[in-house]
């Protein structure tokens, strides 16, 4: 696979993994208040739900015979990502490692499977959306 062909697939990936490293290594950042009480697990399972699918897309590489490996991948990946990372904000000042987190990232990282195979594939298959 060329460097253009592996930064389309594996880039986007990257680029989101980096991101939340970087977001979770800084001091504690405050959601709005919503009024909501789980509003914390929500963002969790949203930012590893986009993860997991970016992951899953990047494994898959456009060819829908790599999908067993890309939703393994994505499942080991993904939780051994959030666990890692739920580990490493223990040293990060203002910060806890937190399991309700992990859980909810993991919650994230299943979910984004279920939507990528179950509706992001089809359509895929159908070729009728070519972008992702």
């Amino acid at each position: 696979m060329k460097t253009p062909e592996k930064l389309r697939w594996y880039g986007p990936w990257l680029v989101w993994t980096l991101t939340i490293l970087v977001l979770t290594s800084l001091p504690k950042i405050e959601l709005p208040k919503t009024g909501f009480s789980m509003m914390d697990k929500v963002a969790h399972a949203g930012v590893y739900f986009i993860l997991g699918f970016l992951s899953a897309r990047a494994r898959m590489r456009g060819d829908t015979q790599n999908l067993g490996d890309a939703i393994k991948f994505t499942a080991i990946f993904g939780t051994a990502f959030a666990i890692f990372d739920e580990v490493h904000q223990i040293f990060i000042p203002n910060r806890i490692g937190d399991v309700g987190d992990a859980a909810a990232d993991i919650v994230g990282i299943l979910l984004s499977l279920l939507v990528f195979k179950y509706l992001f594939v089809p359509i895929y298959k159908r070729k009728t959306w070519r972008l992702l």
